[in-house]
């Protein structure tokens, strides 16, 4: 997957954010987000020791494969 980093922190294929942008997609608090990167247990982009990003479009996959199906 090929990115290309603007000042909006937007990519062209892929819409990228901070932590502050995962909690708001995702509903998860800023600690157990920080844990489960470092646990690798969500999916990020590391791009550098201390900064960290996240795709909206694959956290919302990620989130759905967590999804109960119903059984009627």
């Amino acid at each position: 997957m090929c990115f290309i980093m603007k000042n909006t922190g937007k990519t062209e294929q892929n819409n990228l954010t901070g932590y502050e942008g995962a909690m708001e997609e995702t509903g998860i608090n800023r600690m157990t987000l920080y844990s489960w990167v470092h646990l690798k247990k969500i999916p990020h982009y590391r791009m550098s020791r201390r900064m960290v990003r996240f795709s909206r479009k694959e956290l919302r996959t990620w989130m759905q494969s967590f999804r109960v199906k119903l059984t009627v």
